[in-house]
């Protein structure tokens, strides 16, 4: 579907408050140029007062929090959301045009344009209360993550307890795909424990151990297609870290000689 320039769309961007998207032209690969404009005002304002707005045609600042001092502008796909609403079509001015460099460089997509577009208006006109909700969930985040922190460390201190025998029956990488890297890995796993629960307990040889089988992930990295993404790495070395944990090796040793092992 073909969007002319210079057509318009409102969206809600406060109660009771509209803010304006327009569409300044096509980009390559079915995109559109869509600039979120400065201009914002009640619900219900025609198209013909938003027009006469010097702000209609300016790009609103992208501002907030660290964001520095972009605007909120850039390729946007072309199929319409349905949380904006079509107003008309008001000419591209020189100005407008003029964005288009910059605008091709950031893949922007309605979705993060309108979201940006409301945190923006908030901050420009509730900033005391967004301020006092930022300290909110950061202190959350903060509370949340030392009683993660606590809890991992009861359960290293548990594993420390039990062994790594305790460790035989658990299932790893349930979601490693496809199925051959996952067996892969299961089998590097399965064999470091194995021979860990038949050695008497050598921190020495037990480092090495777990040396030896990053490096083995080293090599599983990349086979089968594909290479391991954020997550696998993630649950690799968690495992690794309670085998670890389970043969009362400190989390000091296990960064320097077992992690400082890892090419994934």
């Amino acid at each position: 579907m073909t969007i002319e320039a210079g057509t318009t769309f409102t969206f809600r961007i406060a109660p009771g408050r509209i803010g304006v998207c327009r569409v300044l032209g096509e980009g390559e690969h079915a995109s559109l140029f869509v600039m979120v404009a400065r201009w914002s005002g009640p619900e219900g304002a025609s198209l013909a007062t938003m027009k006469r707005a010097k702000a209609f045609h300016e790009p609103q600042p992208h501002t907030h929090h660290s964001w520095g001092k972009g605007i909120l502008a850039g390729m946007a796909q072309t199929k319409i959301p349905r949380s904006v609403e079509r107003v008309g079509v008001v000419e591209v001015t020189k100005k407008e045009r003029a964005l288009f460099p910059q605008m091709a460089t950031n893949s922007a997509g309605w979705t993060w344009l309108l979201d940006q577009a409301k945190r923006q208006w908030r901050w420009d006109n509730e900033r005391e209360k967004v301020l006092v909700a930022d300290a909110r969930e950061e202190s959350a985040q903060k509370r949340a993550e030392a009683r993660a922190v606590k809890a991992a460390a009861k359960k290293m201190a548990r594993l420390g307890k039990t062994g790594p025998k305790a460790l035989l029956r658990r299932v790893w990488f349930t979601d490693f795909e496809p199925e051959k890297k996952r067996r892969a890995a299961r089998e590097i796993v399965k064999h470091l424990l194995t021979t860990v629960v038949k050695s008497k307990r050598d921190a020495k040889r037990d480092v090495k151990q777990l040396a030896d089988a990053v490096v083995a992930f080293n090599r599983l990295d990349g086979r089968f297609g594909s290479p391991f993404d954020t997550i696998d790495r993630e649950l690799i070395m968690e495992a690794l870290g309670e085998i670890g944990a389970s043969c009362k090796i400190s989390d000091a040793v296990f960064d320097r000689a077992v992690d400082a092992k890892r090419d994934f």
